[in-house]
């Protein structure tokens, strides 16, 4: 069987969540032991295009104009299946099989700010609709994803399967201290700064646990790109108070060794968002062996399991009696760590990679036998 891999758009030095799992998962799927070959496709390939291992595929450029997927699927009839990355089909050309993976719908989730906002969501919405209807198959990758794509696109259960994605390690490099950041205790947040991501849960309630006298030493760091109106409204909230200002940190970008100190050395990590597709970072703080407080909705309690605080994210004093909760008891810190160790576990690419090729296979001899 040839199946065409479509990858998200890539570049720049550093991978996003999106970049980050396609390229891992393909990974797995490429060296997984199935008899199979691939053609990846890219958009357009920029310097340094993805290798992987051993001779099993091919890479070709999609040539980045409109209607590239049209192109690519007109252009290699040889391709038995095809796995699209993210929910948008080519628009004209039907594929033999095609089977599309969606993350999550976060832009449903939460109002427009904007008017161009509002339009490009009904826009993604109709498009997304659209090729989740002519899809053969889909994937989610949560129980969380699915629900909301049955409930704000009514596509029939039967039609989507969950595979949970891999977990990457974060930790297998040499840490390196961050620059700039008193030598003391800390909390730890990870993500791009936006609604959805609660940080302003997360200064609201550090600044009730900080306000504990017993919890003077502790600081928060918080690391990703603080832009837009967002972004904004965080700054000014830590800017109007002299004890947050002089205890929370933002760090726009962190290397792969700062980013294993926050793992190795943080009480916790901070995650209590209000909406992930999954959430690497909780994964990847347990197995790093650091203490995770997180959301109990959304896809975060469903990967989280037992091996985490889970807390309603829309009660900041929730979220800051988890912090005092790990900050004074070390005993519980080290249960959460073995936890959290354990848990993850769960979670590799080998597996992702080895039910998302069964997968394909079922879908592929389903349609060939009808």
């Amino acid at each position: 069987m040839r199946i065409g891999i479509v990858l998200p758009h890539f570049g720049g030095n550093r991978e996003g969540g999106l970049e980050h799992a396609a390229l891992a998962w393909t990974r797995a799927l490429i060296a997984s032991k199935a008899e199979h070959s691939f053609t990846v496709f890219v958009k357009k390939k920029n310097q340094a295009p993805p290798i992987f291992e051993g001779s099993k595929w091919t890479i070709k450029d999609g040539g980045g104009v409109f209607f590239w997927r049209d192109r690519i699927a007109k252009s290699h009839p040889d391709i038995n299946i095809w796995f699209f990355y993210t929910p948008i089909l080519p628009f004209f050309v039907r594929p033999k099989i095609s089977i599309t993976c969606i993350l999550d719908l976060a832009y449903l989730n939460f109002p427009a700010t904007s008017l161009r906002e509002y339009l490009q969501a009904r826009i993604l919405k109709w498009l997304h609709k659209r090729s989740l209807q002519r899809a053969d198959g889909i994937v989610a990758i949560s129980h969380a994803t699915k629900n909301d794509t049955i409930e704000k696109l009514h596509i029939p259960d039967k039609k989507i399967k969950v595979i949970h994605l891999g977990v990457t390690s974060r930790c297998a490099v040499d840490a390196k201290q961050l620059q700039g950041i008193p030598d003391a205790p800390f909390f730890f947040f990870i993500g791009v700064f936006k609604e959805r991501k609660n940080v302003h849960g997360i200064v609201n309630a550090f600044c009730a646990f900080a306000k504990n006298k017993k919890n003077s030493m502790h600081h928060l760091v918080l690391a990703g790109r603080c832009e837009g109106s967002y972004g904004a409204r965080i700054k000014d909230m830590i800017v109007a108070d002299p004890l947050l200002r002089a205890r929370i940190h933002i760090m726009r970008f962190l290397n792969d060794a700062e980013l294993a100190f926050c793992y190795r050395h943080a009480t916790a990590l901070v995650f209590p968002s209000l909406l992930e597709g999954f959430g690497f970072p909780v994964l990847e703080a347990m197995e790093c062996g650091l203490p995770v407080i997180t959301s109990s909705t959304t896809s975060l309690g469903e990967l989280a399991g037992d091996a985490a605080l889970l807390v309603d994210p829309k009660k900041p004093q929730e979220i800051a009696d988890a912090m005092d909760c790990f900050a004074s008891d070390e005993s519980l810190r080290n249960a959460y760590q073995r936890k959290g160790y354990e848990r993850v576990q769960q979670f590799s690419w080998d597996r992702a990679g080895a039910e998302l090729i069964a997968y394909l296979e079922v879908v592929y001899q389903h349609i060939q036998s009808t």
